[in-house]
């Protein structure tokens, strides 16, 4: 028997096992844990695990470990798993490719949703949903992390999970979060990571509130290589502190506005709100991917954003930071904005260090759309003359046009030379920094080389010569003139 044909058996014989033994779970290993808890929507499985080690509803596995000394791993098997709850001691709650699913309820009365209030919580692989119709608001986001009376919640991992927040508005506020930490001006949380799940609305049409709150008193959080999309009323809410912090790192968001992430919430201290985002992906959007409020930025690099321009707004901007006001002496005694340099607004292909302007009272610096077009012509710009193909550009400009040096490190060397015919020298125009302007162009322009003639007797050497060269070059520098003057809107 061929070894293809072994592994079709054994495939074969797992999954009529799993269909008719009634101890056998695909979601569960084969192998039992004695010491974990086992969920299954029978609660017989698996039946080699301990009858006082199985049970129907995540809850009571939930309560059986908060009995004893808690640390327990709790498996979860398909199915869906209604009611809301509270941790309060250490556990890791597995489920297995988000089939196993949470659907949070109002119920039991005071629960309203997921809440960890203990160190040491890990939730993996599970489907979280918020409740989608009126109710408290508690029970729309999917996880609360919230805080131990008089100490510090440690140790917060949720990973791989499908969170599915719901939405509620009334005129005190908004809710329904995939994830929201406890606002505090003392440090209630930290050590929190927020990896490799999915965040999208339970009900598309509705959407939520924002993707996920990371208020004032937590510190040290890693939100990283998550997947956020859908409707959203606000973007995601971020803060932290000084000497932690949030981290925002390699997450796609998809289609979040009017904003993706806002690094916001200050207060009463000027310290709060260290915040990095690095190396995400922004896409869809139709005003303002990252909106920079209040919080000590400490870094904003390496983000990608495509696609934020839909010919709806020229007001489109990569990145929008708040730099107070001149009324409120909040905003005077305790704000201190951080002006961007060198490789804090790194975001190709963004233009950075725009004049920084004031509306309704309020000032602001916005990080604008950026790209260049590199365009080939021989002899002069004319339609008939373009030779090769258009190259589009991206760089990271610094308050001055595109320059030789830049290009060549977007595009590599030889660029200017891509396209030169045997013969010719180039000449180039650059464009000028302006927002908004998505055809910006580099026009390299190919001019053929002119021998100079021996001088004739009598005559001066090189006169004749530099008369043509100046003349051709005249020519050149005319139809290029007559280019700036037709798109003076684009430079």
């Amino acid at each position: 028997m061929t070894v293809c044909k072994k592994i079709i058996l054994a495939v074969l014989a797992l999954s009529v096992l799993a269909a008719f033994c009634p101890g056998v779970s695909a979601a569960f290993a084969a192998a039992v844990d004695p010491d974990a808890f086992y969920v299954s929507p029978g609660g017989t499985l698996p039946a080699a695990a301990p009858a006082g080690h199985r049970f129907t509803t995540v809850i009571d596995a939930i309560t059986a470990n908060e009995a004893d000394a808690g640390g327990r791993t709790v498996y979860v098997d398909d199915g869906v798993y209604t009611g809301s709850f509270h941790i309060r001691k250490p556990v890791k709650l597995i489920g297995t490719n988000h089939a196993a699913i949470i659907q949070n309820t109002p119920e039991p009365a005071g629960s309203n949703g997921l809440w960890i209030m203990c160190s040491d919580v890990t939730i993996e692989g599970l489907t979280i949903k918020g409740y989608p119709a009126p109710a408290e608001w508690g029970a729309y986001n999917c996880i609360n992390i919230w805080n131990i009376p008089g100490g510090v919640l440690e140790n917060v991992t949720i990973r791989n999970n499908l969170l599915q927040p719901g939405y509620f508005h009334n005129p005190d506020r908004s809710a329904g979060y995939a994830i929201e930490t406890l606002f505090s001006n003392d440090i209630v949380s930290r050590n929190i990571l927020i990896e490799g799940n999915t965040i999208e609305p339970v009900d598309p049409a509705k959407g939520a509130a924002r993707p996920f709150v990371i208020n004032p008193g937590s510190e040290k959080v890693t939100v990283k290589n998550n997947e956020i999309k859908g409707k959203y009323v606000a973007g995601a809410l971020v803060s932290g502190k000084k000497d932690g912090g949030v981290v925002i790192q390699g997450n796609k968001f998809h289609g979040v506005s009017p904003r993706s992430v806002e690094a916001t919430w200050g207060w009463s201290d000027p310290l709060w709100g260290e915040v990095q985002i690095t190396g995400n992906q922004f896409a869809n959007w139709t005003e303002v991917p990252v909106y920079v409020e209040y919080a000590q930025i400490n870094k904003i690099t390496g983000n990608t954003f495509t696609d934020i321009i839909d010919g709806k707004s020229t007001t489109n901007v990569a990145i929008r930071q708040f730099l107070g006001n001149d009324t409120d002496a909040h905003f005077k005694t305790h704000i201190v904005p951080k002006e961007p340099a060198g490789t804090w607004f790194d975001n190709m292909p963004y233009v950075y260090a725009q004049e920084k302007y004031t509306k309704n009272g309020e000032h602001f610096v916005d990080y604008l759309p950026m790209t260049y077009k590199l365009v080939y012509y021989k002899d002069m710009i004319a339609a008939d003359k373009k030779i090769g193909g258009t190259v589009s550009g991206k760089t990271f400009l610094t308050g001055a046009p595109v320059n030789e040096a830049m290009a060549t490190k977007d595009l590599g060397a030889g660029w200017m030379d891509l396209h030169r015919p045997e013969g010719y020298h180039t000449l180039i125009t650059y464009p000028a920094v302006e927002a908004n302007a998505e055809d910006q162009i580099i026009t390299v322009v190919y001019a053929e080389n002119i021998p100079i003639p021996p001088p004739q007797t009598g005559e001066a050497p090189g006169m004749i010569p530099a008369f043509m060269f100046v003349t051709g070059g005249w020519l050149i520098v005319f139809l290029k003139m007559k280019r700036w003057g037709k798109t003076a809107k684009n430079y």
